[in-house]
């Protein structure tokens, strides 16, 4: 197990390096200069050419590309991404006023999807053919197939603007939360039900199933006790895998709500300056965590089935 986890933790470790790397090189890719972009943002007119050579020589960019990554993963790893160079602050203190309502957000939205898209498809594989069945099956197709931008705006139309029962944007309390957790939780609610609809309908003719049934259980408890905890490996690699959607929504969720997290952090203030330091970490942090969650779900199976070794 100590083995597993040392190689995976290295295999994470250059994933993090490619991906710094390859985002480094993609922001010299757009058009523009970075440099000019960042103090025309900052001073609110088109810069001098002293003050363009001035940030150039504060953050490196007067180097080449590559010795600028070298640079800039000396600090990475001391833990100091630097300033943001629209708020003046450290890059690492904005991140961490930020996660709070992200994980928050993130958080609600999938305990959300897990607590509705794992009971619906019970129940349709238990009444396979009916009416629910068909109605969750109909159901999940129509919220896989809309658009997350799409719902979080009729959400808003719907019970913000007409209703007026919820607010709409900015965090004003608890009820902020239900909107933005809603438009996140709904293709992943979808995703669960109908997975978790198939696996049980396979588990459910298998022997101890119908040794389950012999010795006159109840048909819940068949459910819950023995078909649910054998569908728990396919289930915990799905939610592993939407955990990744979950964070490219956040980004899109969290500017429509003007919800203040990371997500609408780095759409505001970073893509739209092109703040490099605050690009930079923001990235990495995605993709930590992505790989954290990776893990966790890989070494989850030997907990969830005993016949599962890592090795």
């Amino acid at each position: 197990m100590l083995l597993y986890i040392a190689r995976r933790l290295m295999a994470a470790v250059l994933t993090l390096l490619a991906l710094s790397l390859i985002t480094y090189l993609l922001i010299y890719l757009a058009p523009g200069d970075p440099a000019t972009t960042m103090v025309a943002q900052r001073v609110g007119r088109f810069p001098t050419a002293d003050q363009v050579q001035a940030l150039r020589e504060q953050l490196g960019l007067n180097k080449p590309v590559l010795l600028q990554w070298v640079d800039w993963l000396g600090r990475a790893v001391r833990g100091d991404f630097g300033y943001s160079v629209r708020t003046n602050e450290l890059v690492t203190y904005d991140l961490g006023v930020r996660i709070g309502p992200t994980l928050l957000l993130a958080s609600t939205a999938l305990g959300l999807a897990i607590l509705v898209g794992v009971p619906a498809g019970m129940l349709a594989a238990a009444r396979e053919g009916s009416v629910v069945d068909q109605l969750v099956r109909s159901t999940s197709v129509l919220f896989v197939s809309m658009p997350n931008f799409w719902v979080a705006f009729l959400l808003i139309l719907v019970f913000s603007v007409q209703l007026r029962w919820l607010p709409a944007f900015g965090f004003q309390g608890p009820s902020s939360l239900i909107l933005p957790a809603i438009a996140m939780a709904l293709p992943i609610t979808a995703n669960l039900s109908r997975l978790t609809r198939s696996t049980l309908r396979e588990i459910q003719h298998q022997d101890y199933i119908r040794t389950a049934r012999g010795k006159g259980n109840p048909e819940g408890r068949i459910w819950v006790r023995h078909a649910l905890p054998n569908a728990a490996v396919t289930l915990v690699t799905l939610i592993g895998n939407q955990f990744a959607l979950l964070v490219a929504t956040t980004v899109v969720i969290e500017t429509l709500f003007t919800w203040p997290g990371v997500g609408h952090y780095y759409v505001t203030h970073a893509i739209a300056t092109r703040d490099l330091p605050v690009i930079q970490a923001t990235v990495l942090l995605f993709a930590a965590v992505l790989v954290v969650v990776n893990l966790l779900v890989d070494l989850s199976y030997s907990l969830l089935d005993p016949r599962i070794h890592t090795v």
